[in-house]
């Protein structure tokens, strides 16, 4: 049985808060869409990456959702839901945080918190070359956030062995306080 699941907030440690939204099977009749679809931010192999919020809210995520090719496909949405289930096992200041996965009439998702603020790629458009205090800071936050994938633990405690195989400048978001995600 699959859950739609919502994580609370300041969920960075200790014990899991979560509330369980409801419980679905991926052919069950699907909620409405979660989340409204203000604009498309990145596209991948999976699917693609949506800003978008609650309807009525004002609180911004990153939509992650399937193709609509690969909606139906079992494995593929075993694959989609295993990234987010180990993507919700790694928990730190320099990495995303999944808020919420579930499914509805869009087929499944991933709601991440969204990260305000340029991407790498963006900030290495210019002709200017970065100092060298910023690129290192850089290195070092993003290295934090590989580290926390590295020693991540499943709900036994038992080490995930977590590898990030796509570690590229262009991906990762710079928020306003020059933090690295």
């Amino acid at each position: 049985m699959l859950q739609a699941v919502r994580f609370d907030e300041d969920d960075f440690g200790g014990d899991d808060e979560r509330t369980v939204v409801e419980d679905l099977e991926p052919s069950a009749t699907r909620a409405p869409v979660a989340f409204e679809r203000l604009a498309a931010l990145a596209h991948g192999g999976m699917g693609v990456i949506e800003l978008a919020r609650r309807p009525g809210s004002a609180d911004l995520f990153a939509v992650k959702r399937m193709f609509e090719s690969d909606r139906d496909d079992p494995e593929v949405v075993d694959m989609f839901l295993d990234e987010a289930r180990i993507a919700r096992a790694v928990r730190h200041p320099n990495v995303v945080a999944v808020t919420e996965v579930g499914f509805d009439d869009g087929g499944p998702f991933i709601a991440t918190e969204y990260v305000e603020g340029l991407t790498l790629r963006d900030i290495m458009k210019g002709d200017a070359p970065l100092p060298v205090a910023f690129c290192v800071e850089v290195m070092t936050q993003v290295a934090r956030g590989l580290h926390a994938a590295h020693e991540a633990v499943d709900e036994d405690g038992l080490p995930l062995d977590l590898v990030h195989p796509e570690v590229e400048h262009p991906r990762h978001p710079v928020d306003a306080d020059q933090d690295v995600r």
